[in-house]
């Protein structure tokens, strides 16, 4: 749970700010005006864990300090991905590029110049495909 995202406010924005955002979110999905919804019940109690977090100063900065941690670890970890991607491992989004290295030989498509159509002996491979799948 990001308290910001749930009180719809920045991390820069003041404790007057927060308190104004909490109070109408809190307002707006308040168990009495909403009887008998789960829903609005469980926006409450964030809304209320949120409003915590945030008007503390220790629970605000302890909080801050932790996303900036978790910020940097995914940073670093994209990192390793970007470097393991050019060491033989395969970026999921790169999955179509990949796939066409693999049954072409490289990239059907000049780079410079006109498209040609390559001559590829098709292959029979509904054979393959039906044991994989597990139907024909």
């Amino acid at each position: 749970m990001n308290p910001y995202q749930v009180l719809g406010v920045s991390p820069g924005d003041s404790e007057e700010t927060i308190k104004k955002a909490y109070r109408k979110a809190a307002k707006e999905c308040h168990p009495d005006t909403h009887p008998g919804d789960k829903n609005a019940e469980e926006r409450f109690k964030q809304v209320g864990d949120a409003y915590r977090i945030l008007s503390d100063a220790k629970k605000r900065e302890a909080y801050d300090r932790q996303a900036a941690q978790k910020n940097e670890q995914h940073a670093s970890s994209a990192k390793r991905a970007k470097t393991q991607a050019g060491a033989g491992f395969i970026n999921p989004g790169d999955i179509e590029k990949e796939f066409e290295k693999f049954m072409f030989g490289g990239s059907m498509k000049k780079k410079n110049g006109p498209e040609k159509q390559q001559n590829i002996k098709s292959m029979d491979v509904s054979s393959l495909f039906e044991r994989y799948m597990g139907f024909k």
